[in-house]
């Protein structure tokens, strides 16, 4: 089939529409492109796709609307469309009172995020680009989406948003507040008290775990990793150093530090109870992947960013360092496996294994048809099976009284159960596990683990046992490689990017008061997803 030079391919499959838009002579500037993903890999589709496009793009050549706004005019339009949205924010509390306190919880929730985004340069680049997009479609803007446009544009949407929602969570406390008290400490008095009593490292990080433990930031395997980050701190800048004084030298050396630091270094019998100089850039020690770099990054950034926010530090050293990780998929962590790899898998479960037990099967071709995370499957409970809407589901949640943990806001989700499993037998299964007297939970053999929740045995089997088994084990196929196979099959399967986050318990990144309590998506519109998927 023909295809024109302004269809492109990427790497992944996806049609690309490419235009190139020249310079203007008069004002000696370049030549650029247009780039637009036509979110298919069918080419006949692509083809139908780009042909108004092409002709779109002729016509805004000729009339001259490629033109780019500077950064002053862009402030002023992004200030003005969150200030209309405070506007009806304020006029909606004052018609229906203070906000409840689940909009305050996910509006604190969304600001962090923000904040995390704004910090680290936008972690999630795909979601900066779609705010972007939409922002430009809604004011009917002809400017180049360029990588620059988007951190530009990006980081005033994202901050316009802060802005919007710390004013619509302030203007909501005033509305159920009565006070006759003395007027507050004044910024310039604030200022004054933290000059006269600043803070050591130590003091920092003590404060700043005491918010995000009420908070409820993380769970207790991410706090045993975070508290690792900040011995980490403490051994290279030392406890008693003043926060204050952390500036971008003593980031770069965290930085540099974390370049030649061993993995597994508290857990490797040549690094564990030595001291970290003797550590350091050891040979023939394995040192730590870039993402695990970036892990110690971001909690350095998390906490310096909150300490801006409440006054502590004038600025965050720690913005912005964190590293590329496009490496190829040979260095990726995880892998999804192939469909012959998941077929033996799941041809391996269903016709039994040595010492396997019905948790492992189900366990398994849940995590192979859902996408959900080992812990997700293994603290289900009986009550968590039920029928929405006239669909079987798995309702994955965080119960009050339960044991059970998620790792994320989104993680809370109704998931459809596929088809095959009703064939396989799940629902029979299911049934004898209501019959067992004084049982609540679906897999009551699943030992919990303070660390790893139920999960640990489930994931030791696969991992230990049945993968090795299969000789297909490696350090990028793992359980959780069930769960990238799952996105995999949902993405070529051509299943929407909001439909696949639902399914698989990704946060969407765009909440706004307009769109809280929201119920997601029919149990049936997300079943029609996953089965395009099998």
């Amino acid at each position: 089939m023909f295809n024109p030079t302004y269809l492109q391919r990427s790497r992944h499959g996806i049609f690309y529409f490419r235009w190139t838009v020249p310079g203007e002579p008069e004002a000696s500037s370049k030549a650029y492109s247009i780039k637009i993903s036509l979110r298919t890999r069918e080419p006949r589709q692509a083809l139908q796709l780009a042909s108004p496009l092409r002709y779109l793009t002729q016509m805004l050549i000729q009339r001259g609307v490629h033109r780019l706004m500077d950064h002053k005019q862009l402030r002023e339009l992004v200030h003005s469309h969150f200030a209309k949205m405070v506007a009806r924010a304020e006029a909606r509390i004052d018609a229906d009172g203070p906000l409840s306190k689940i909009m305050q919880r996910q509006c604190n929730e969304t600001i962090r995020l923000t904040q995390d985004q704004v910090a680290d340069g936008f972690l999630s680049v795909e979601w900066a680009k779609q705010e972007v997009a939409e922002f430009l479609q809604q004011y009917e803007l002809q400017i180049e989406h360029t990588d620059e446009l988007t951190d530009k544009l990006g980081t005033l949407i994202f901050k316009g948003r802060q802005a919007y929602l710390e004013a619509a969570l302030n203007y909501s406390s005033k509305a159920e507040t009565i006070d006759f008290s003395p007027g507050p400490v004044s910024v310039d008095q604030k200022a004054q008290q933290l000059e006269l009593t600043p803070l050591t490292i130590a003091e920092l990080v003590s404060e700043f775990w005491k918010y995000a433990k009420r908070e409820g930031r993380w769970t207790s395997k991410t706090e045993a990793a975070k508290d690792e980050h900040i011995e980490l701190l403490y051994e290279r800048l030392g406890r008693d150093f003043p926060a204050r004084e952390v500036g971008r030298k003593q980031a770069h050396l965290m930085r540099d530090t974390l370049l030649v630091y061993p993995a597994n270094r508290n857990k490797g019998r040549v690094t564990r109870g030595k001291p970290l100089v003797e550590v350091l850039d050891m040979p023939n020690v394995p040192k730590l992947h870039n993402l695990s770099i970036n892990k110690y990054l971001h909690t350095y950034n998390g906490m310096f960013n909150w300490a801006v926010q409440n006054g502590h530090c004038e600025a965050n050293p720690f913005s912005g360092l964190s590293l590329r990780t496009n490496k190829s998929d040979d260095d990726a962590p995880r892998l999804p496996f192939t469909d012959a790899q998941l077929k033996l898998i799941q041809d391996a479960v269903l016709f039994g294994r040595v010492g396997q037990k019905d948790h492992h099967k189900w366990g398994t071709l849940i995590a192979i048809h859902t996408g959900a995370r080992l812990n997700e499957i293994a603290q289900l409970h009986l009550d968590d099976i039920l029928q929405v809407d006239g669909v079987w589901c798995f309702d994955i949640n965080r119960k009050p009284g339960t044991l059970k943990k998620l790792k994320n806001a989104a993680s809370k989700r109704i998931v459809p159960i596929h088809p095959r499993l009703i064939g396989f037998g799940f629902l029979d299964y299911f049934e004898q596990m209501k019959a067992r007297r004084g049982n609540e939970r679906l897999f009551p053999d699943l030992p919990h683990n303070k660390s790893d929740g139920y999960g640990r045995n489930l994931g030791r089997w696969v991992n230990e046992s049945l993968l090795p088994e299969l000789e297909i084990k490696s350090d990028q196929l793992t359980f959780h490689s069930l769960r990238h196979t799952m996105v995999r099959k949902l993405v070529a399967a051509n299943v929407s990017q909001p439909h696949i986050m639902a399914i698989v318990g990704h946060e969407q990144g765009t909440t706004t008061l307009d769109t809280y309590n929201r119920k997601g998506f029919p149990p049936k519109l997300l079943l029609a997803a996953m089965e395009s998927a099998f």
